[in-house]
């Protein structure tokens, strides 16, 4: 079978399995290698030395020694992951569409994390040659709130799993993929056709809105990070480095795989976010017509730091 190399999260992936919606990059080095395979899940199944972790209802991991990781769905061996390499079990009887929205989710999460990154649950959006990073709990409205941003011109640098290199004087921010999901009625609010655009999978009405040409394809040192809240009022609001450090803590994609040793470290990670980083709260309207002006009130936030 004839591997594809794509460019993603600050890495060269190697893949079986082709993303036509994906930078192709023509290079001899990679990093990430994406095939099709024998998992050995049946036999994490039955080992002493797992720990398990549901991550949704439906989704949950089996940490087996050496920190391979296998993601299960619905009871369904998936993936088999570790640092530069994912598995993918070819017998799952998945739809297409549904099993890449498993891997550009959870099994990448899962592999920057265990490459060294922390991993947030948030989007990103290149301002002024910056990234401005929008996080908070899931359903909050972080897709929404980044496509009006691309709606007014602005790059988007990731959709929902955020990577970012802790370096000593800054930190920075990989660009994923160029795609954001979307509810029909979003895509519906800026006068477009859902009906357009692919699903996600079969089992929702979302679906992945290609942002191939208006898309930052370089990494972007933080500007500021925005937690969105929402509170019925449009304004930003200054917290403390005890709170900013809970919030980074609660966005930690993997934080219900850390064990004692990557704890210290995702506390680490955060600590050294918050010593560089403004952290802040965004509180939002949920409602369509305060959009505009939710993306007002960030300008002026950034021009004045």
């Amino acid at each position: 079978m004839r591997s594809i190399t794509h460019y993603a999260h600050g890495l060269n992936i190697k893949s079986e399995l082709f993303f036509p919606e994906f930078p192709i990059k023509e290079t001899s080095n990679v990093d990430v290698f994406i095939r099709f395979g024998k998992t050995n899940l049946s036999n994490s199944i039955s080992s002493k030395n797992i720990r398990e972790v549901y991550l949704s209802k439906f989704t949950k991991i089996k940490i087996t020694s050496g920190n391979l990781i296998h993601l299960f769905w619905n009871d369904i061996g998936i993936f088999s992951i570790n640092n530069n390499e994912i598995i993918i079990n070819p017998k799952t009887g998945l739809n297409l569409n549904f099993l890449k929205f498993l891997l550009f989710g959870h099994a990448f999460a899962i592999l920057l994390h265990l490459r060294g990154r922390l991993v947030l649950h948030a989007n990103a959006i290149n301002m002024d040659n910056n990234a401005i990073v929008i996080s908070g709990v899931s359903g909050i409205g972080k897709s929404t709130i980044s496509f009006t941003f691309h709606q007014k011109g602005y790059k988007l640098l990731c959709d929902d799993v955020l990577s970012i290199n802790i370096g000593k004087k800054c930190q920075t921010v990989y660009p994923s993929f160029p795609r954001i999901k979307l509810w029909p009625d979003v895509i519906r609010n800026f006068e477009e056709d859902p009906g357009m655009i692919p699903k996600i999978h079969n089992k929702t009405s979302k679906r992945f809105y290609n942002v191939s040409g208006n898309f930052s394809d370089i990494e972007k040192q933080i500007k500021t990070i925005y937690f969105i809240k929402e509170t019925g009022n449009i304004k930003i609001e200054e917290i403390n480095p005890q709170k900013a450090m809970m919030e980074l803590i609660k966005s930690s994609y993997c934080f219900k795989l850390l064990n004692e040793s990557e704890l210290s470290e995702n506390l680490s990670q955060c600590s050294a976010i918050v010593n560089k980083v403004p952290v802040k709260i965004l509180e939002v309207e949920k409602s369509y017509e305060s959009l505009n002006k939710l993306v007002e009130i960030v300008e002026k936030d950034i021009l004045k730091n």
